[in-house]
């Protein structure tokens, strides 16, 4: 049934709220000890706001895409929307501290001055294709009756029994919609 599906997805955000937003500190904590110049801990704090921004974005986003549009689409807008908030303040210097934070570059690290060649649109292609793909296949009512009732290779009675059968809408799973995706970003 989709509603208890929808009901777990939802408690499953909730019960992720505190952890999730402490996350991408946790990850400055670990890049700064482990791959750092050695200072541990203190040397982290001065992203710890920015962080912060961004765990809170990501976990509020989830909760919100998980209660209005479903458990099927938490991972990947909320990274998405996290994503996003990461980005723009980066660029924009928010929450970050005055001085270009590089404690967690090792002594013998060379910075590569050439400017990358990707435009930012293309490099998020992928992402945007496997967005709207899974969008589509779930909220378009014919494209997702078309996914669901194309190419069913579902199986019943397996080994001769009754109760042991498996499903499979090849069209429909998030799987195929990655290498679509990938696909496209081929092409792209």
């Amino acid at each position: 049934d989709l509603t208890f599906f929808q009901t777990i997805g939802v408690k499953i955000t909730w019960i992720d709220l505190l952890g999730a937003t402490f996350i991408p500190f946790i990850l400055v904590v670990v890049l700064t000890i482990f791959f750092g110049k050695g200072k541990g801990m203190k040397a982290s704090i001065p992203l710890f706001r920015w962080a912060l921004l961004v765990g809170l974005t990501y976990s509020v986003s989830a909760l919100l895409y998980a209660t209005f549009f479903g458990h099927e689409f938490v991972s990947i807008l909320a990274s998405l929307t996290g994503l996003a908030v990461a980005t723009i303040t980066a660029k924009k210097g928010a929450f970050l501290p005055e001085e270009e934070w590089k404690e967690a570059l090792q002594h013998d690290f060379v910075e590569d001055e050439e400017a990358p060649s990707m435009s930012l649109l293309t490099a998020w292609a992928p992402y945007l294709v496997v967005v709207v793909l899974l969008l589509i296949t779930r909220i378009v009512t014919p494209v997702k009756q078309f996914t669901l009732n194309n190419v069913d290779l579902s199986c019943e009675r397996i080994m001769g029994f009754d109760e042991i059968s498996s499903g499979w809408q090849v069209l429909y799973p998030p799987g195929t919609v990655l290498v679509l995706a990938a696909l496209v970003a081929l092409i792209l």
